[in-house]
């Protein structure tokens, strides 16, 4: 009762402050949904900016002062909040945001199946309060400075304002991108001017949405009983968007057999992410972050082409273009894909003599500039993926992709002078023409060689595709083929809440996210004990190199590690030997394969002030516990959390303290 008590008065304190921030820079943008998110970006980015220069530490006394401010600016504008003209816009934000709560709520674990420990990983860094880059919480000694994530410092200023935990902070984030994907395709539809019906539509296929291969799955793959069983239903989930060499040897419906059938073995495997795929999955990742831009960027072109007020107009101009070196820090990935919508438009105004190069200049600069501390490391510490020529090309079942296009370019054709439509498909055109031939190669081999190109880039195509065939509704004798895409990419909403209300729900409201290893007493008794120690840097053993329980203590009491998801971190830093070492270190050092002397070298070298000893370690390790407890005996004091002795095995959990 508490726990919920704390999650809605949370919630409502996020929502007067989000609502209130939408409504102050609404005064300079026309629209609410639309004005919150930039506000959001601005905040952000200028602290970001800030907090290159000097950290800014615990912001934890902020959130009294704007809650109190927001409440002033709805009091000021409360004859507005009596009418039914202002809660329309605020609608599809407030749907999709307690959509996503929902899913949190009964599905709050951040756990090791997917990459939420890995956004776990970046939000964890940037709540240091620390002069950035940040030190890196799953490498101790280093600086998180190779990974564009502006969205999860975004993520993480949002929790140290509102004072909450990390697993709170990442769960209570969900939906804040869910209502601002959902408000943001709202407000490109109130620039279309659609009637509220198709307005909706398109949010709900932005938020709730798979891609063109969706609503033909069921006739590719069969699924008996997925609207019983959550399992099943989350086949179709992982199929529909990993179509393309992931699931095509399981294709076992009568449309699969004939169009997978002897298709070349190993398929490369081409995905596709969707906000419903990585809500379903939980993962905060960067795509979500370029959709956001996308959308907005797309927002903003419309209500320029709108005709605002020539205030408005330089503003939203100077915005569409600062969207693209922003990109470079959300999502480097469709860095190119997103310079390309924006210059495109930007070209296009251009020639019809309606471009306003002021603020153009003005945006790119500003962006620019509060991108430059940044910039000036990952630049250098970033990997430069080489440009690679396509060997054996495309299975041309990725078509299934793409059968969309096949409305969105009659659109085209009656739309030919909006330019934020010439952006949209010259920018698909070009992506997908460049993915058929080229991809970049970065380390991944076999199937997977093209797996990023294709998961990044067609992803936020995709996106790009159903904001096209939005603008299609727009059009009296084409607005029902238009609706039908929607319709279409809106089956894969009932096996999403299928697989919603069929899990499992043994951790329902415990939205600190760690309840999947906190629900026995030994770990429970454990995290809390961390949770309350000094920082230090925590050892763990290793595992396996990703999707693994390691670090799962340290990530949860915000405690840096000595190593992490290694797999990962080879990936992002170009696989350096070093990591190896550390690996087989501290591997050594578990498996009791270390001398005295070694241990002690180790142990102290690294600085190390927290041993832990896991269930993983009693099974796979037993007796080498003892070892383990002489090498830590001199300076270090056991904590235990479960101690005994019964099948043979000494079951002991807990962890060792450095003595100071």
């Amino acid at each position: 009762m508490i726990t919920l008590i704390y999650l809605s008065l949370s919630v409502v304190i996020v929502l007067t402050n989000l609502i209130a921030l939408g409504v102050l820079v609404q005064k300079v943008v026309p629209e609410r949904n639309l004005a919150r998110f930039i506000g959001i970006i601005g905040i952000s980015l200028v602290l970001f900016f800030v907090e290159h220069i000097i950290g800014l530490g615990d912001l934890a006394w902020v959130w009294p002062l704007i809650t109190a401010l927001s409440v002033y600016i709805l009091w000021r504008h409360q004859d507005q909040l009596l009418t039914a003209k202002f809660w329309w816009p605020e609608a599809a934000f407030l749907l999709a945001f307690i959509y996503a709560l929902a899913w949190r709520f009964l599905l709050p674990d951040i756990n090791p199946v997917a990459e939420e420990m890995t956004d776990l990983y970046f939000v964890a860094n940037y709540r240091q309060g620390v002069t950035l880059p940040p030190p890196d919480v799953w490498l101790s000694g280093y600086n998180f400075d190779f990974y564009y994530a502006f969205q999860h410092y975004a993520i993480a200023l949002y929790g140290r304002i509102f004072d909450f935990n990390i697993g709170v902070n990442y769960n209570l984030a969900w939906p804040i991108v869910a209502g601002s994907l959902a408000g943001l395709a709202w407000s490109i539809g109130s620039a279309l001017q659609l009637k509220k019906r198709w307005n909706g539509l398109f949010a709900a296929a932005v938020l709730l949405g798979g891609s063109g291969i969706t609503v033909l799955s069921l006739a590719i793959w069969n699924f008996d009983g997925w609207a019983t069983n959550a399992s099943v239903a989350s086949q179709y989930l992982w199929a529909s968007v990993r179509a393309i060499g992931g699931f095509a040897d399981r294709a076992n419906g009568p449309l699969g057999e004939l169009l997978f059938a002897g298709a070349s073995s190993p398929m490369p495997i081409l995905p596709i992410e969707t906000t419903a795929y990585l809500l379903f999955n939980g993962d905060l990742h960067p795509p979500l972050g370029g959709f956001l831009l996308a959308l907005s960027a797309a927002a903003a072109m419309l209500w320029v082409q709108q005709g605002v007020d020539k205030k408005a107009s330089m503003g939203l101009t100077a915005y569409a273009t600062a969207s693209a070196p922003l990109m470079i820090a959300v999502n480097a990935w469709v860095f190119p894909l997103h310079a390309l919508f924006v210059l495109v438009w930007l070209a296009v105004r251009a020639v019809q003599k309606q471009l306003n190069y002021v603020a153009v200049l003005a945006g790119g600069a500003i962006a620019i500039g509060l991108l430059l501390p940044f910039l000036g490391y990952f630049a250098g510490s970033s990997l430069s993926p080489a440009l690679t020529a396509v060997q054996g090309g495309t299975p041309w079942q990725a078509v299934l992709q793409w059968w969309p296009l096949l409305v969105l370019l009659p659109i085209l054709i009656w739309h030919y002078r909006n330019s934020a439509l010439i952006a949209v498909v010259a920018t698909i055109l070009v992506g997908l023409i460049f993915t058929l031939f080229f991809y970049f190669s970065d380390g991944m081999g076999g199937q997977y060689a093209r797996f990023n190109t294709a998961l990044k880039w067609w992803s936020y195509l995709n996106l790009l595709m159903v904001i096209g065939v939005a603008i299609g509704l727009t059009l009296p004798r084409y607005k029902w083929a238009s609706a039908a895409v929607m319709v279409a990419l809106l089956s894969y909403l009932p096996f999403s809440i299928s697989f919603l209300l069929n899990s499992d729900h043994n951790s329902r409201g415990v939205i600190a996210g760690h309840h999947w290893f906190t629900q026995d007493a030994s770990n429970r008794d454990l995290q809390n004990y961390l949770d309350e120690l000094p920082k230090g840097i925590v050892l763990e053993a290793p595992t396996t190199g990703a999707y693994t329980f390691t670090t799962r203590y340290a990530l949860f009491a915000e405690l840096p590690s000595y190593i992490g998801w290694h797999g990962h971190q080879g990936g992002w830093l170009g696989r350096p030997n070093f990591l190896n070492m550390r690996v087989q270190k501290a591997t050594r050092f578990y498996n009791g394969e270390m001398s005295a002397v070694e241990a002690k070298q180790f142990i102290d070298g690294e600085n190390i002030d927290y041993v832990i000893w896991a269930p993983e370690d009693v099974q796979a390790r037993d007796k080498k516990w003892l070892v383990v407890d002489d090498y830590l005996a001199e300076d270090f004091a056991w904590v235990p959390f479960f101690d005994s002795e019964f099948g043979g095995k000494l079951h002991k959990v807990g962890v060792w303290q450095r003595v100071r």
